[in-house]
């Protein structure tokens, strides 16, 4: 049975109890000194933690939490219904159904905000969350979605209808203004970056935070440590002169010889950036609970116009051993790689439709305006788009996305609607899609299409039959040509018919000889010349070498010349054995002369025929000579015995090898080969493997 329970939640500073029911006041820091700095920002599009002009922090409607309700060894997790607030934001209560127990103790964790947590972990002294480095501040509050509120562990002896929680705030708020801007343009983005002295460690503004709720600890940046963070102003009207930017922050301190950057982007697509270095007595320092007051003195700040990334791309990332790039093909929850050399030290890649080495147009992604921000398109009018998970989805409409380049000319790709989500290569499951935890950078390497003029036929090399083909057609793909193209055929027996820009007509002639080859060249202006081989089988029905065979009878024929009266065969294969020969049949010796005579071979090269042969049974060695030989015979003429063969030295069952049996006198010609078996008074066996003529 479920039960409702009402959990009150407020606020307190970091090592302060509450004494009321309302979000303490952020008490500046007022050890601070003001220093000059420059921000720049990318956030969700989330605000609901309101930021008073007195230091106050009201709760706003719509906030969420994340209830941990632990029973005994069991710990369970809850997410609460939206807060609801009777005094204008002093105070919320957050319904949240849980599982009805009638335990006698029971104790309570809970966190803000729930959209912080990380995977599915109950074990409250190491939960897992992410702390965002992208924020959607106001002219007059940072960002609620960058809040984050911890509260004080809670013991009860009963599911009590109403629970009240006391919340500390883990992360500290920075209110810096923006003074003497050099221009009058409103704010489009900034981002504040900390920089640690030469050989330090950087400080962690940003990223996973591993929570123990039991003791009230943080462990700050544990995975994907970021020391910047950006503030997304899209969509709002603030001028860059005199503006105060809030934003929210792991704790952090700056001392002698750190130092801090500001970069503002203005509706203009100027970037202004501004550098601080601190001297001996300048600190400045972000501390859980409290707001560090500061300004930033714009004046002589750096200025770079800001590039549109509107465009063509392919999307690649590296493995530890080579490139792989996003393709659409099978796209459907995750998008699926393909190998390229395709690398980031490409600055772009030329490209026509037709090509056929990857990648190909199909695989290139568009870039275009959405809003304020990017949408990435495929070749087939698909966006990518994130709605849970890891998923990187296919959608109709174009889904918006914040897309900034990295120090090492990577992309960050993040989606406005969740500012943790990035487009990220999973190199241990080859693929795209939106993760928050530290993945493989992904890189976007411009795409250009080529204005050479080409010629891509559908096919670079066709066979045809003997008989010929008076209608033979070859589509083409012509791009940029500034005239007709031609072909122009090699051989009389290849006869251009026609050709247009979309395909070329051929005539080939019927082939009464041997198979032949013929090519057609394609040529225009501008344009490299493609060759189109075309293969037409002959009429002749011999084999070419290399040649090897060991396996049944296969294309050798048999010739039973004479056999005795009372003998059927004498030739069979045996697939121990190979190919058998013996006269020899119930305990009886039968004349015989038979051939196993092997298909035609057209030696077009010196060659050698060589085999694996037992000898048994017969009358003596010398017999092996005359009753177990070899011969040759040309096309259209008669047998001759071959010389040079090696014979086993005795009568025996182990297999010996004949040795390499020279057929150069017939190069050039069309063979056939005949081992023939002989036997009168004494029928030996003979078993033949491993026949091969090569070159």
């Amino acid at each position: 049975m479920k039960k409702t329970v009402k959990i009150f939640g407020v606020a307190a500073i970091a090592a302060m109890a509450l004494a009321s029911c309302q979000k303490e006041a952020i008490v500046p820091v007022n050890d601070i000194k003001t220093v000059q700095m420059t921000i720049h920002g990318v956030a969700d599009d989330m605000t609901k933690t309101v930021l008073q002009e007195d230091g106050t922090v009201l709760w706003g409607e719509g906030e969420k939490l994340g209830v941990f309700e632990t029973i005994g060894e069991t710990t369970n997790f809850y997410t609460s219904e939206e807060g609801v607030s009777a005094d204008g934001g002093k105070t919320m209560s957050f319904p949240v159904t849980v599982t009805e127990s009638d335990a006698a103790a029971f104790t309570y964790n809970a966190f803000y905000p729930v959209s912080a947590l990380v995977g599915g972990d109950t074990d409250v002294t190491k939960v897992r969350t992410i702390f965002p480095s992208t924020q959607k501040p106001t002219a007059t509050s940072f960002d609620a979605a960058a809040d984050f509120l911890l509260a004080q562990p809670t013991e009860v002896t009963e599911q009590a209808a109403e629970l009240k929680l006391s919340f500390k705030r883990v992360i500290g708020i920075a209110k810096m203004t923006l003074k003497n801007f050099p221009t009058d343009a409103n704010v489009k983005e900034v981002a504040f970056t900390a920089n640690a002295a030469e050989g330090e460690t950087a400080p962690i503004l940003a990223g996973r935070i591993r929570l123990n709720m039991t003791a009230g600890t943080v462990e700050y940046g544990y995975d994907s440590p970021s020391n910047t963070i950006s503030l997304d102003y899209a969509g709002q009207t603030i001028a860059a002169d005199g503006m105060t930017v809030f934003f929210a922050s792991c704790p952090f301190e700056l001392g002698e010889g750190d130092s801090f950057q500001v970069a503002v982007t203005t509706d203009e697509n100027i970037t202004y950036t501004q550098k601080v270095t601190l001297t001996a007595d300048q600190t400045l320092a972000v501390k859980p609970g409290r707001a560090s007051v500061f300004s930033v003195n714009m004046k002589g700040a750096e200025e770079e116009e800001v590039e549109s990334l509107e465009g063509d791309y392919i999307i690649v990332a590296k493995t530890s051993t080579d490139w792989r790039a996003a393709t659409v093909t099978g796209w459907n929850s995750f998008i699926p790689v393909i190998e390229t050399n395709v690398t980031k030290d490409l600055e772009s890649i030329n490209l026509t439709d037709s090509s056929v080495d990857f990648p190909m147009v199909k695989d290139v992604w568009t870039v275009e305006k959405c809003g304020d921000n990017y949408a990435i398109k495929s070749a087939e009018g698909k966006y990518i788009g994130w709605a849970s998970g890891n998923s990187a989805t296919a959608v109709n409409e174009a889904y918006e996305l914040k897309i900034s380049q990295k120090d090492n000319d990577s992309y960050d790709i993040m989606s406005v609607a969740d500012n943790a989500r990035k487009l990220r290569f999973n190199s241990s499951s080859p693929r795209f899609a939106f993760y928050t935890s530290t993945q493989t950078d992904v890189f976007l390497i411009p795409f250009v299409k080529s204005t050479k003029p080409v010629i891509t036929p559908a096919e670079v090399e066709v066979e045809v039959e003997a008989a010929g083909n008076e209608d033979l057609i070859i589509k083409l793909v012509c791009e940029n040509l500034t005239d007709a193209p031609s072909a122009v055929s090699n051989v009389d027996w290849i006869e251009i018919d026609d050709i247009v820009e979309d395909q070329l007509d051929l005539v080939i002639a019927a082939n009464t000889g041997e198979d032949r080859t013929g090519t057609v060249t394609l040529s225009a202006t501008g344009a490299d010349d493609v060759v189109i081989t075309v293969k037409q089988k002959g009429t002749v029905d011999y084999l070419t070498i290399p040649y090897s065979y060991n396996n049944g009878q296969g294309d050798f024929a048999i010739d039973d010349v004479s056999l005795a009266e009372g003998l059927s065969y004498v030739w069979s294969y045996d697939n121990r054995y190979g190919m058998k020969a013996s006269a020899y049949v119930s305990n009886t010796n039968y004349a015989a002369e038979s051939w196993l005579i092997s298909p035609k071979f057209k030696l077009d090269a010196d060659a050698t025929l060589s085999y694996n042969q037992v000898l048994n049974y017969f009358s003596s060695v010398e017999s092996f000579a005359t009753e177990a030989t070899v011969w040759i015979k040309e096309e259209g003429g008669s047998w001759e015995q071959l010389t040079g063969i090696t014979y086993p030295t005795s009568n025996s069952w182990n297999f010996a090898n004949s040795g390499e049996i020279s057929l150069a006198e017939y190069t050039g010609k069309v063979v056939q080969i005949g081992f023939k078996y002989l036997s009168t008074t004494k029928a030996g066996t003979w078993e033949i493997q491993d026949i091969a003529i090569t070159k």
